[in-house]
C-alpha cells in the first residue's frame, strides 16, 4: 500500500501540502467515478437524512465507497459536514480502497470481520502514505539534522498541514522507525518523490528557514502544541534527545541526487 501511494504521488496532480481534492477531481474527469454528498444523495432518493440515521443508510458517518459491477462504476458518498482536515483523511482512505481494487472481490458488503479489518488497515496505510510520505518527512528532518519527535511534529503540522492529533501519533511513529528507514535503506524508495518535491521545498522552506538554528526556533512554537498531547495521552513529556545519540543521515541519497536537484532548481 505504501508503494501504491507513492506511485499515485508521482503520477497525479498533487503539490505540498498534499491535498486530496485535486486527485478526486482528476479521477472524476478521467475514470468511472462519481461522487455525492450524503445530503445530495438523500435528496435525490427522497429520504430524510438526520445525524441519527446516517449510519443506517451509509454504514459510516464519514464516507463510503461503493462499486457497481453492472455499470463498472465507483460512487463515493461523503458527509460534507466533516471538518476539512478529517475530510482529507477520509477521502484518502477511500481512495486507498479504490486504487487497491478492494471492491472487486467484495460483493454486497458480505465480507468477514477479519478481511474487513485487513482492508481497513490497508486503506489507512495508503491514506497516511499519500498525505504524509514517510521518506519525504524524514528527508526534511535530516536536512536540518534535527530528528527528534518535536521536529517531526513541526514538519507534519507546518508543511503537511495535518491535524494536531494526527501529527502527534505520526511523529511518535516516525521517531521510532527513523533509524530503521535509514539503516535498511528504505529511504531509497523515496528518491523519485524527493526529486519531485524538492523544488517546492527549496523555494518555500529551505530558503526561508536556511539553518538548523532557524528550524529549531520554528519548532519551539509547535512544542507547546505537542507537550499537552504527550501529557494527556501518556502522562509524560518528551525527554530531550541525548547529545550522544548516533544519527543516520541521508547523505548517500542527497549526494546521489544533488546534480539532478541543482538542475531542477535552476
Amino acid at each position: 500500500m505504501q508503494t501504491l501511494a507513492r506511485e499515485q504521488l508521482l503520477t497525479l496532480p498533487v503539490g505540498l501540502p498534499i491535498k486530496v481534492k485535486p486527485i478526486v477531481n482528476y479521477i472524476l474527469n478521467n475514470e468511472n467515478f462519481e461522487i455525492y454528498t450524503y445530503k445530495d444523495y438523500a435528496k435525490l432518493e427522497g429520504f430524510e437524512l438526520t445525524f441519527d440515521n446516517i449510519e443506517k443508510y451509509f454504514n459510516s458517518k464519514d464516507a463510503k465507497l461503493v462499486y457497481n459491477s453492472n455499470d463498472d462504476m465507483y460512487t463515493l458518498f461523503y458527509n460534507s459536514e466533516m471538518p476539512s482536515i478529517r475530510k482529507a483523511w477520509t477521502f484518502a482512505h477511500e481512495l486507498g480502497h479504490y486504487f487497491a481494487g478492494h471492491h472487486f472481490y467484495i460483493e454486497n458488503d458480505n465480507v468477514s470481520k477479519e478481511l474487513n479489518n485487513v482492508l481497513e488497515q490497508e486503506a489507512n496505510c495508503f491514506a497516511r502514505e499519500l498525505l504524509v510520505p514517510s521518506g519525504l518527512v524524514l528527508y526534511i528532518a535530516d536536512y536540518y539534522k534535527s530528528r527528534d519527535v518535536i521536529s517531526f511534529y513541526t514538519i507534519l503540522r507546518a508543511i503537511f498541514n495535518l491535524s494536531k492529533e494526527a501529527s502527534f501519533y505520526i511523529a511518535r511513529d516516525l521517531s521510532k522507525v527513523r533509524k530503521e528507514y535509514t539503516e535498511r535503506k528504505i529511504y531509497e524508495n523515496y528518491i523519485d518523490i524527493i526529486k519531485r518535491y524538492y523544488p517546492f521545498l527549496y523555494k518555500k522552506i529551505f530558503l526561508n528557514i536556511p539553518s538548523r538554528d532557524d528550524f529549531y526556533s520554528w519548532s519551539i512554537h509547535y512544542k507547546y502544541e505537542y507537550d499537552p498531547f504527550s501529557f494527556y495521552f501518556y502522562r509524560t513529556k518528551p525527554s530531550p534527545p541525548s547529545k550522544f545519540l548516533k544519527h543516520y543521515l541521508f547523505e548517500k541519497l542527497i549526494q546521489s541526487t544533488d546534480n539532478e536537484i541543482k538542475h531542477i532548481t535552476h
